[in-house]
């Protein structure tokens, strides 16, 4: 198969992921918002627990945080899911990887050039196994 090909079906695998993630956050986010929602306009406020009630305002607060934190943050999170691929292939060591990792570092370097700062001890600790 040539390089060509190959890439192609990389960049394929990768947009793949990254509607994969998409979706998944988009799910998730919705939920949470739903539920920030059932929170806010109250229904069947009757039939809620007392402590429930009494802790409305605390998870308005907490599903309002955690959704505008997955808003904002969600671009990164699938540029990472679709970037970041660990372990490329299945039946592949760490101790491979890691070295593989030394071989092609760039491809761990993400968001303008930042490297990961747990990978030399990864690699570290694989290389003495």
């Amino acid at each position: 198969m040539s390089k060509k090909r190959k890439q192609l079906k990389n960049s394929d695998k990768k947009r793949y992921i990254a509607q994969i993630t998409k979706k998944r956050l988009a799910i998730l986010i919705l939920s949470l918002l739903a539920a920030l929602a059932f929170f806010v306009f109250k229904p069947g406020e009757d039939l809620w627990p007392a402590w429930m009630v009494d802790e409305r305002r605390v998870f308005i607060a907490i599903l309002g945080f955690i959704s505008l934190f997955l808003i904002l943050i969600s671009p990164i999170i699938v540029v990472a899911e679709a970037t970041l691929d660990l372990f490329p292939d299945p039946g592949k060591t760490l101790k491979q990887v890691c070295s593989g990792a030394l071989l092609h570092g760039s491809q761990f370097k993400h968001f303008s050039g930042l490297e990961f700062s747990l990978l030399p001890n990864i690699v570290h600790a694989a290389q003495h196994q």
